[in-house]
């Protein structure tokens, strides 16, 4: 039976047949700490490995990551490794798609559905908070994970995700109409660069983002390019994956599991700490635990409730501070959301002074200004602008002063200075003695064809776009189509 907090969206694809024979699953629920094996019935090969962290309990709901490996890899993805980690310290339910025949470019559609049914599969057996979760693929896994999200919609109602990896991945899926209430991590290696042209789709993919940012999409968008990585997953991407999925958890994601309160007085209470208005939420769990009529065990679980609530706000205040201090890009993007999380609570003026004193900081106003600049650019040129070659990683010489300018004006540290850092050492030497690099008007490599090496100007400043909340509206769109098509 589907899981009654569920949104109705979300209800009807976890409900709903998937158009082949291959819904009906094998196995009951792994134990805590344990990993097992489950088989999607009437597609022979297609399976899926489960990991239970020792924190999930019935007291503790979880959320979901899920994983898309390789060309290979893909047909011997029993092993958590890294992931174990990940879905520990976070409480998610570990989700490793299988495919015998090893092939994601075969029967994709198929493959997809299989992960539909274990979506399905996990959400309809263990305790699952809805859009809590991460979701990744390396390398050929791509394939089934760019058809996942086209199927589910992105993050609409139905997308159980608010965290996307993207490791050296063939996802060529183009991202239209905003990037959600999501945090993204682009991952790719110079020395992988041209393999199967990773750094075109990589680096295609990631102007998407900045494109969608610059419109007022999500901004926790890291396109991560790894000098002398080759195809692999690294510490440092799960790392950075782990950091942004803690960000957008906290921004988007509700944190009670609505079926075990069923009480109607209760009701309203987690709906509201469900939708993050934490201030109402707080404020109806105090009103019923001071109510003179209220049955003892009803004020029991209204000061449970309470103190989840507490927990919350704990950690909202906690994150705000933490970005406050070392990335105001990222705290410019999420504060409008943790205000209005706060809105009405005892605690919110804690927050206000916190972001006021964060404003007064010596890079504060430049790094959102450098971050501004560079967004606007990266969606003007797209990847060709930075990274022209299709076959090598090498910072377009045009490039090199705009990016310097980019990292002196922010703050060490940063996710805009990371990436700053990162071209930069990519660069092939000093932007005026370069001669070996394109220059503006030669023909170079494009995952599009042949086109130019963009003129000087695409690195002009341009106008200020702002740093704005995510907006309601984030699927991918096409015209007259619905999200996720």
């Amino acid at each position: 039976m589907p899981n009654a907090g569920m949104t109705r969206a979300f209800r009807l694809w976890m409900v709903a047949p998937v158009m082949i024979a291959c819904v009906l699953l094998v196995a009951g629920p792994a134990s805590a700490g344990k990993t097992e094996q489950v088989s999607v019935e009437g597609k022979d090969g297609y399976s899926f490995f489960l990991y239970v962290p020792d924190s999930y309990s019935d007291d503790n709901p979880a959320g979901v990551h899920m994983f898309f490996n390789g060309q290979g890899g893909c047909a011997n993805n029993g092993s958590f490794g890294q992931w174990s980690k990940t879905c520990d310290t976070h409480n998610l339910i570990g989700i490793n798609m299988q495919y015998a025949d090893g092939d994601n470019a075969k029967d994709t559609g198929g493959k997809i559905d299989a992960a539909v049914a274990a979506l399905r599969h996990v959400i309809g057996k263990y305790k699952i908070i809805p859009g809590r979760g991460m979701v990744g693929s390396f390398s050929g896994g791509g394939l089934p994970h760019g058809g996942l999200q086209k199927k589910l919609g992105g993050r609409a109602d139905n997308w159980p995700f608010c965290h996307t990896s993207l490791y050296s991945s063939n996802f060529r899926l183009t991202l239209r109409g905003g990037t959600g209430r999501m945090s993204w991590l682009v991952a790719v290696g110079s020395d992988e660069w041209g393999m199967a042209r990773l750094g075109d789709s990589q680096g295609d993919r990631a102007a998407d983002l900045f494109t969608s940012t610059a419109r007022g999409g999500s901004a926790d968008v890291y396109f991560r390019v790894t000098k002398g990585k080759g195809h692999s997953i690294t510490g440092g991407d799960v790392q950075a994956a782990d950091d942004a999925f803690e960000r957008s958890d906290l921004a988007f994601c509700g944190f009670l599991y609505a079926p075990d309160y069923s009480e109607p007085e209760l009701k309203a209470i987690v709906a509201a700490a469900n939708r993050l208005d934490l201030g109402r939420a707080a404020g109806l769990a105090k009103k019923l635990q001071e109510g003179k009529e209220t049955p003892a065990e009803l004020k029991a679980k209204a000061a449970a409730i309470a103190g989840k609530i507490d927990k919350r706000v704990e950690q909202v205040l906690a994150m705000a501070g933490e970005l406050a201090k070392s990335d105001p890009a990222l705290c410019g993007f999420y504060a409008r959301g943790f205000q209005k999380q706060l809105r009405d609570h005892p605690r919110e003026g804690e927050l206000r002074e916190l972001l006021a004193e964060a404003r007064k900081g010596e890079k504060y106003s430049s790094t959102v200004k450098a971050w501004e600049r560079f967004v606007r650019t990266f969606a003007k040129g797209r990847r060709q602008a930075f990274f022209p070659s299709g076959s090598k990683c090498l910072l377009n010489p045009e490039a090199v002063k705009f990016m310097k300018k980019i990292q002196d004006d922010c703050v060490e540290g940063s996710l805009m200075h990371n990436m700053a850092s990162e071209f930069l050492a990519m660069a092939g030497g000093d932007e005026k003695d370069d001669e070996s690099g394109p220059k503006p008007g030669n023909a170079i490599e494009s995952s599009n064809g042949p086109t130019t090496v963009p003129p000087r100007r695409i690195f002009d400043p341009p106008r200020r776009i702002g740093v704005h909340p995510p907006r309601r509206d984030v699927g991918m769109r096409r015209s007259g189509k619905s999200r996720g098509e």
